[in-house]
């Protein structure tokens, strides 16, 4: 993972959008919160324009729908595990 998608991930965390499953570290789920992906996209743009992120707005919301399209609604290592116990 490079540092774009790594802020990212980190702007997704802290505006509620993505969470890290409790059980599988590394593993990111989205909460399915329109509002917080909103939030996050607009904290994304005001970094950029801030400064506080060398990259263009189109990158750095690029590396957001990245990021968020990579998470899961369900964890598929917990979901592994349920099916394993069964």
């Amino acid at each position: 993972m490079d540092e774009l998608e790594s802020k990212a991930r980190q702007v997704l965390i802290e505006h509620e959008a993505i969470s890290e499953c409790d059980v599988h570290k590394g593993v990111y789920l989205d909460n399915g919160d329109p509002e917080a992906v909103s939030k996050a996209y607009a904290a994304a743009a005001e970094m950029v324009a801030a400064g506080e992120i060398e990259t263009t707005k189109e990158k750095f919301l690029g590396a957001i729908g990245s990021v968020l399209g990579e998470a899961s609604e369900d964890c598929p290592q917990c979901e592994g595990e349920g099916e394993a116990d069964e």
